[in-house]
């Protein structure tokens, strides 16, 4: 039964007592009902599914092993930011790499990790921050979640949000709003920005700019959408408020200094991610184009770089699609998205796209639109859903990471 008939069969006092709190009700739903699909989909794949024999090398963390329940989540970056909110940044040795991982997810594992130590003394350090990495990113998503369906009821309905909510919760790399990555985190602040926008609280919306981009590298990018709102609500006259805009960059500027201090290298994030995790220089186009002929070449053997040329395809449309739609904002922030991240491909030009792409929220609004016939909705979901599981089961067992 679906949320809205839910809420249709229950007594009329109580769907009045609960209507003012709709905007909370239906995205927890969602988030909780996919959430718990992604759970059990891992747990299955865990039993299921042969290891990658990348897991047997450089790619395995201690915990993988170390916690079978939660070690699967933890086989990736993830583990970084688990081993930051343990140890710390590093200046130096194998743990040096850290610098190329924003703070705001450890941050936050620290803090929920010793609150989770005082209440239950007996579990490990380590463990405890397994906990908080989990607990963090599935309130954040909800959060998120909640925030962007407000966003959209008031301009498209609550049909719409609803809708728009559901395809994101089950699109194919929203595995990474359950395993411990800062993607949830990053929503939080995008949704609380734009939301903070529409209604020219220009404060709340530099400080959600600034969280998100504590949170991940794109967030810095919420100073386009900020600006163009900015300017065009107040017809091109900048006043005062408009410095909030400097609380974006803020955040990370500080962070950076931080970096500077333990290693005397000002742009450490930088010279580290060159180093472990190098990318190049690209025009956007050329990335697209070498990622659509790797894909086309063997399809049958590509299929992930052919989900990622979609991915980036349909965000581009979406993105264009926002910007005669009315939603400029939205539109600006995801062609900024798109840029970033084709300027800078890996080996592999388009690895990642399915995560990356999370936060291109005119797709999800897009399909939200398109999906209004209830058969099309189900078909929609439930092929997003089949390609979410797939990539679930794969990611716990070391065969793909975006």
């Amino acid at each position: 039964m679906s949320t809205a008939a839910s809420l249709a069969s229950t007594p009329k006092h109580v769907r009045m007592a609960l209507a003012p709190w709709r905007w909370v009700l239906v995205p927890l739903a969602l988030v909780l009902a996919s959430r718990a699909a992604v759970l059990a989909v891992g747990y299955v794949g865990l039993h299921l599914v042969p290891d990658s024999p990348r897991l047997n090398t450089m790619f395995r963390s201690p915990a993988y092993t170390a916690r079978p329940d939660l070690g699967p989540w933890y086989a990736w970056d993830a583990s970084w930011y688990a081993a930051i909110a343990l140890d710390g940044y590093q200046a130096s040795g194998p743990a040096a790499a850290s610098a190329a991982f924003w703070p705001m997810l450890p941050l936050l594992e620290a803090v929920l990790s010793r609150l989770l130590l005082v209440i239950a003394p007996q579990v490990s350090p380590g463990g405890a921050v397994l906990w908080a990495g989990l607990l963090i990113v599935l309130v954040a998503f909800a959060i998120g979640a909640a925030l962007l369906y407000r966003l959209v009821r008031e301009d498209h309905g609550p049909d719409v949000a609803r809708r728009t909510v559901a395809v994101l919760a089950f699109a194919p790399g929203a595995l990474y709003y359950t395993a411990p990555y800062p993607e949830a985190l990053l929503l939080v602040g995008l949704a609380g920005c734009l939301w903070a926008l529409r209604r020219h609280r220009w404060l709340v919306a530099g400080l959600a700019g600034c969280f998100a981009a504590l949170s991940h590298v794109p967030g810095c990018l919420l100073a386009v959408p900020f600006a163009w709102e900015y300017l065009r609500r107040r017809k091109g006259r900048v006043g005062l408020s408009g410095l909030w805009i400097l609380l974006i960059p803020l955040g990370p500027a500080l962070w950076l200094l931080y970096l500077w201090t333990l290693t005397g290298d000002l742009l450490a994030p930088v010279r580290v991610a060159q180093t472990y995790w190098p990318h190049r220089w690209a025009w956007p186009w050329d990335t697209v184009l070498r990622g659509a002929q790797i894909a086309l070449r063997n399809p049958e053997w590509e299929i992930i770089e052919l989900l990622n040329v979609v991915a980036v395809v349909a965000a581009l449309g979406a993105a264009l699609w926002a910007l005669r739609a009315g939603h400029a904002a939205w539109g600006l922030w995801t062609l900024a998205l798109l840029a970033l991240y084709l300027s800078l491909p890996a080996y592999r030009p388009l690895d990642g796209m399915l995560r990356y792409t999370l936060p291109a929220l005119p797709l999800w609004l897009l399909l939200a639109r398109v999906a209004r016939h209830p058969a099309v909705e189900g078909g929609v979901i439930g092929a997003l859903a089949t390609l979410l599981g797939l990539m679930t089961a794969l990611h716990v067992k070391g065969y793909w990471i975006a």
